[in-house]
């Protein structure tokens, strides 16, 4: 089964922060507006970014977002990060691997951002445009480009280790780019690598781009689950049916500048339960991190 069948199985958008007052007008300009980046089971995923933000228990976030989406036969890993203290809260099961689905195209455009910061290449306006269709719209046509032009395989190994990724790897079979492994954690470290390592053009067509995601994806996939609720918070969703008799769906995304949110789920196959858990999980999170933000 080649990339462009594992593509029309999937689809995926993530929202982010960056266009909490809308998106911009144009898809691939860089966002205009400066991101303002301000924890226990929690670890400490690296220096703060503002070493004076009061802490907010990201531990009982994760912990009540997992008995929200908590059901028979599913298994959920939700992550929560704080970019302005460094802080992780991995959650109950912080090793526990899913197959990404499209949640695999932040990694590639990751990757191509930075081989054209190293010189290596130099991204033309057909690339930025299968980059804005792959991130907002999540198209798989889009996807199976990029991953064959630009290396998709090794790209998932070249991220894995720049950013110190613990549980990402690259596909058994090199052409199924929806079944790269990777866990809820590594996608916080991730969406944090976006947001505060990246040079400003590059975070902010990244995560301006996500705040662009669409309800209705490329292939008419709904893809209104989990974060992607109208706000305009950067964000990517995941979904995959059907290997080993399981499917995905996944929602990660940035919230109020500050948050690094990653909700993943294995479910027995079918969408309306797996929206159910996801849509639990993130309301939970989303409602913990803004009330603490709000009373620090």
């Amino acid at each position: 089964m080649g990339a462009a069948v594992v593509g029309a199985l999937m689809a995926g958008t993530l929202i982010t922060i960056e266009t909490l007052n809308g998106a911009p007008a144009n898809p691939l300009a860089a966002s205009a507006r400066a991101l303002n980046l301000p924890t226990s089971g929690t670890e400490h995923l690296a220096p703060p970014a503002q070493p004076s933000a009061p802490e907010v228990d990201l531990a009982g976030a994760v912990s009540q977002a997992e008995q929200a989406g908590a059901r028979d036969g599913f298994n959920l890993s939700v992550a929560v990060g704080d970019a302005a203290t460094g802080d992780v809260a991995p959650g109950s099961n912080p090793d526990e691997t899913f197959y990404t689905a499209s949640l695999a195209k932040l990694f590639v455009a990751v990757d191509m951002l930075q081989r054209q910061r190293d010189g290596e290449l130099t991204l033309g306006d057909r690339d930025l445009r299968l980059l804005h269709a792959a991130l907002t719209v999540s198209s798989d046509p889009a996807m199976n480009a990029l991953w064959t032009q630009y290396d998709g395989p090794s790209a998932i190994t070249r991220v894995s280790r720049s950013v110190g990724l613990e549980d990402t790897t690259a596909p058994d079979d090199t052409s199924q780019w929806g079944e790269v492994q990777t866990s809820a954690r590594d996608m916080v470290k991730l969406l944090r690598h976006i947001q505060v390592d990246l040079p400003a053009p590059d975070r902010d067509l990244l995560l301006g781009t996500m705040s662009q995601a669409q309800r209705i994806a490329g292939d008419g996939f709904d893809q209104g689950f989990g974060f992607l609720d109208g706000t305009h918070v950067p964000v990517k969703q995941g979904w995959l049916c059907c290997l080993g008799s399981r499917a995905n769906l996944h929602s990660v995304a940035v919230l109020d500048g500050r948050f690094l949110v990653a909700v993943l789920t294995d479910e027995p196959p079918g969408y309306d339960a797996a929206r159910q858990v996801v849509d639990a999980a993130a309301s939970s999170v989303r409602r913990d991190l803004g009330d603490a933000a709000r009373a620090g």
